[in-house]
């Protein structure tokens, strides 16, 4: 399932950018490659994520961005991250400790959302 916000369908350059930046250095899971295709190809090759990606065991938040109470971004998650306070790791290194919400199917990929701190 994936929820673009752009107007033909493709999620947001800067959000493959990330992607590509995970894969470049190993990090991108294997259950998250249902929606690879359609981030590589809207990535904006000419731009490097500072911080790619919040990352743990069921849950990616890509390209995350500080907001007042948490951060923003694309949120890949598996069921099981669902309903749960989420210990994610930056790919700079920095634990972040996150609300996910209700995840209604197996695996999602929804552009935009704000996960908060607990």
């Amino acid at each position: 399932m994936y929820k673009p916000l752009s107007q033909d369908g493709t999620p947001a350059g800067h959000y493959g950018s990330a992607v590509l930046a995970l894969i470049e250095a190993k990090r991108f899971p294997s259950w998250a490659l249902f929606c690879y295709r359609e981030l590589v190809a809207s990535a904006d090759h000419g731009y490097t994520p500072t911080v790619a990606a919040l990352l743990s065991e069921d849950a990616i938040l890509l390209h995350p961005v500080k907001t007042e109470g948490g951060y923003k971004g694309l949120l890949i998650a598996r069921e099981a991250a669902g309903d749960q306070t989420v210990y994610f790791e930056s790919t700079t290194g920095e634990i972040v400790a996150l609300d996910v919400p209700t995840i209604e199917t197996k695996v999602i990929a929804q552009e935009d959302v704000v996960l908060l701190r607990p």
